[in-house]
């Protein structure tokens, strides 16, 4: 004859299933969770010393990432050398617009004609 459970309501969700006696047959399983056969583990087989999942491959990010501050670098360094560069570029074409005229006089001496002297200039001038 076989005893009424210890409790009316069953064993508990998070207890153990009782014991096996031998010569009975297996319990079901209670509430749809399967029974464990011998070597078999439960849950996610990860967590268990399987298979590590398979590691999603980065190299297309980093090289996006990389060419972004290359084309960054590459601008900053462009508006940068426009910047320094534009005023000195309008000073030259400003520059070449301006004459030079000889004066007259310089500091209340004439100009000196002699072309002896003239000579000797050129001679010495790195033309």
């Amino acid at each position: 004859m076989s005893q009424p459970p210890a409790t009316p309501y069953g064993p508990p969700h998070d207890s153990p299933p009782p014991p096996q006696q031998p010569g009975q047959p297996a319990v079901p399983p209670q509430q749809g969770f399967p029974v464990p056969q011998p070597g078999q583990q439960y849950g996610d087989p990860s967590l268990h010393g399987g298979p590590p999942p398979a590691k999603k491959s980065k190299v297309g990010k980093i090289i996006l990432i990389v060419l972004a501050v290359v084309l960054v670098l590459c601008l900053g360094g462009a508006a940068i050398t426009w910047f320094a560069v534009k005023d000195e570029v309008g000073d030259v074409v400003d520059a070449t617009k301006t004459r030079v005229v000889a004066p007259a006089t310089l500091a209340g001496r004439a100009k000196n004609t002699d072309p002896q002297l003239q000579a000797a200039a050129d001679a010495w001038s790195p033309r």
